[in-house]
This record gives C-alpha cells, structure tokens and sequence, in this order.
C-alpha cells in the first residue's frame, strides 16, 4: 500500500490491498477502498487499484481492483 503526501483520510475509513494512492486525496469516513473485488469470478488473480492526484473519494464509497473479465 502506497499513501501519497497530502491525502488525507477520514474516520473510519478503510485503506487496504495493493492499492496506490497519489497526492492530495481525501477520502471520506466510511468509505473502503482497495478490498478484494465483489465480482463472483474473481479467483485471487494478481490485481491492484491505482488513484492518482487530487480525487475526492466521498463517505461510504467503494473502490475495488478490477479483475481479469473486467479488463483490469
């Protein structure tokens, strides 16, 4: 995992994975970000969740890595 400077994350949020994070994010309380993907074929093939600069991810959001039948 890889937070980049200036993000910042709200209270009970929760960061976890192979997930990368670049510069001067927020992240909202209650959002999660980076667990395994929810697509039912996902059979823990090698995946990771990249986001860049400047995102404002908001409460109780989702973001997963993508998976092989997604494209990535």
């Amino acid at each position: 995992m890889r937070i980049g400077r200036g993000t910042r994350i709200g209270a009970h949020a929760v960061v976890e994975g192979r997930t990368s994070i670049g510069c001067d994010n927020q992240i909202f309380h209650h959002a999660s970000v980076g667990s395994i993907p929810q697509d039912l074929k996902y059979r823990g093939e090698d995946s990771e969740l990249l986001i860049g600069d400047r995102n404002t991810i908001r409460e109780f959001t989702t973001l997963n890595p993508g998976t092989a039948g997604g494209g990535w």
